[in-house]
């Protein structure tokens, strides 16, 4: 289990190593948005107490000639991915900007329903410009 003290740390490594996505799928021609978090990490160790402190899952990744170690993923998503930002936003870096819209969407989702039946054509609306403002702000301006 992850110590409070720990916080800090794990911000770091998710500022390095995580992602914030909210994917989009279509299912009978209306779209779904989720709140998915990941890091990927060669160090197993620490995304199995990742996993104790916030659930989700960690899986194997594919081999590449990129790295000598065996790679490794852990995945987190709805509310438990929620959680997690909360918690680690204080002293999120990089990704601070990311973690406030996914939050945002969150809060909104938690409000109104994960998945679509039953959301208006506001509601949809609302998602779609999450999606894509996480979109944006993921984007590296040339040169930096």
């Amino acid at each position: 289990m992850l110590d409070v003290l720990e916080l800090p740390y794990v911000a770091g490594l998710f500022d390095g190593e995580g992602c914030i996505h909210v994917s989009r799928q279509i299912r009978n021609t209306r779209p779904i948005y989720r709140l998915d978090v990941s890091i990927v990490n060669t160090n197993r160790e620490i995304l199995f107490r990742l996993k104790d402190r916030w659930r989700g899952t960690v899986q194997n990744r594919p081999h590449t000639a990129l790295s000598a170690n065996p790679i490794s993923s852990w995945r987190v998503v709805y509310c438990d991915a929620t959680l997690f930002l909360s918690d680690i936003q204080p002293w999120l870096r990089l990704k601070a900007n990311q973690a406030d819209i996914a939050l945002n969407f969150s809060a909104l989702t938690q409000a109104r329903g994960v998945g679509h039946r039953g959301l208006t054509a506001e509601d949809l609306a609302l998602r779609e410009g999450f999606y894509l403002a996480l979109r944006e702000a993921k984007k590296v301006p040339s040169g930096t």
